[in-house]
């Protein structure tokens, strides 16, 4: 290959390396609480608008609410696009990481949370994700 194809590709090549280091960072959508009511789960936003500026959705339960995520706290119906687990050691914090937005998909997604100490979990929520 001569020189004059060679440095202007390999000058485009370098241009698109240094404006993607550059380019923003995507940032967490507003953390998403998930509370239970008389038994029943309730989260405080449905459906979850997810933009593409949002590199993960972040769901978080009170403090003191007695319950705690399991290992499939949240399940997201999107093979492959989010990659989910417990955030914090106290079980309180469950992050799902996208793995790809697709504008204008929506996907269910399943909440699940466990009792601290006795007593009976609620049953599973099932709430909807919309990609922006």
């Amino acid at each position: 290959m001569n020189a004059q194809i060679l440095g202007p590709a390999l000058g485009f090549g370098l241009a698109l390396a240094t404006a993607a280091a550059y380019a923003d960072p995507l940032v967490d959508h507003p953390t998403i609480t998930v509370t239970v009511v008389q038994g029943q789960l309730h989260v405080s936003e449905e459906p979850v608008d997810s933009l593409p500026t949002e590199g993960a959705l972040v769901w978080q339960l009170p403090a003191a609410s007695g319950y705690a995520f399991p290992d499939t706290g949240i399940v997201v119906a999107s093979p492959g696009l989010h990659k989910c687990r417990v955030d914090d050691d106290k079980r309180q914090v469950f992050r799902c990481k996208k793995q790809k937005h697709v504008p204008g998909a929506k996907y269910k997604y399943t909440v699940n949370v466990d009792v601290i100490g006795s007593g009976r979990a609620p049953p599973p929520l099932d709430p909807i994700i919309f990609d922006h």
